[in-house]
């Protein structure tokens, strides 16, 4: 259903927000799927529309995918855009394992 809300939204919607709110779930989604590479696609497509909404989960979903495809450093500056966006508490929603590697990360750049 997500897919054909994207399609749709692309095609009809293609500057409302409503098509950037789709792509910001639709990459949560595809997260949960373990479609990593298309989470990050999806997920980027809404960044700056989120960013200015001040709504994180696409850069959530996107250091989770990163996280997810073993690149550290890339999740670790999708996470601090993240808690830029909605404070230290937007670590939480990481599992401990990775909240630690993601905190080290940041510590070290």
């Amino acid at each position: 259903m997500w897919q054909q809300a994207s399609a749709y939204a692309d095609e009809h919607l293609p500057d409302d927000d409503l098509n950037f709110w789709i792509k910001s779930g639709y990459g949560s989604v595809l997260l949960e799927h373990q479609d990593y590479e298309l989470a990050i696609a999806i997920s980027g497509q809404a960044l700056n529309w989120c960013r200015e909404q001040k709504q994180p989960l696409p850069f959530l979903t996107t250091a989770k995918a990163y996280l997810k495809l073993g690149d550290t450093s890339k999740a670790a500056q999708f996470a601090h855009q993240a808690q830029q966006i909605s404070g230290d508490e937007i670590f939480d929603q990481f599992e401990p394992r990775d909240r630690e590697i993601i905190i080290t990360t940041l510590n070290h750049h």
